[in-house]
């Protein structure tokens, strides 16, 4: 039935589509089956080759819905995320709300308190994987950056201490005066 109005052919194609809509899905899963018995791996192979061609294009696209993907939904991505962080180390909700109840909700090492603002870190043996408490994510940082080594710890508790930091700056404004000592 030829149509010289455009808008018309447009609504007799898609009046067409609705109407014989599961017929012409069907014959076009038939024809897709028959060309893979005919040429078996060929859709295979051209989406590989088709992926290998637009990466970039394909990478960018999916940045692109994962960013609004995120942006829609961030309170259940980062409920996901806590759910998921809990259970990396074998514990509960339960479990950690009574590990923070018995810190009062406090950090153990700075004193801060454990808020959704000062997010908490689950501190844990990493030989043994097993769970020590919940400190803030500073303090937790601080002891992953001294390899959780007491050694290492307590040089820094040493270095810190106070008759050496009382002679590192009698050594310093020695060294800037005019009459320069030697340490």
């Amino acid at each position: 039935m030829p149509m010289s109005d455009r808008a018309a052919r447009l609504a007799y194609s898609r009046a067409y589509y609705q109407a014989n809509k599961d017929r012409m899905l069907a014959e076009q899963k038939e024809r897709e089956r028959l060309r893979e018995v005919a040429l078996p791996g060929a859709r295979a192979q051209y989406l590989q080759m088709y992926r290998a061609t637009n990466q970039a294009q394909l990478l960018e696209e999916q940045r692109v819905r994962s960013r609004e993907n995120y942006a829609s939904n961030k309170p259940a991505f980062r409920a996901r995320q806590r759910r998921q962080r809990i259970a990396r180390y074998g514990l509960t909700p339960e479990q950690l709300a009574a590990i923070l109840d018995r810190q009062e909700h406090q950090c153990p090492i700075c004193q801060r308190f454990l808020t959704e603002a000062n997010v908490p870190s689950i501190d844990h043996c990493h030989v043994t994987n097993s769970v020590r408490g919940v400190l803030c994510r500073r303090c937790n940082s601080a002891l992953g950056m001294l390899e959780e080594s007491p050694g290492n710890i307590e040089r820094a508790l040493e270095y810190l201490s106070i008759p050496r930091l009382q002679a590192f700056h009698s050594w310093l404004s020695g060294a800037t005066s005019t009459t320069s000592k030697t340490p």
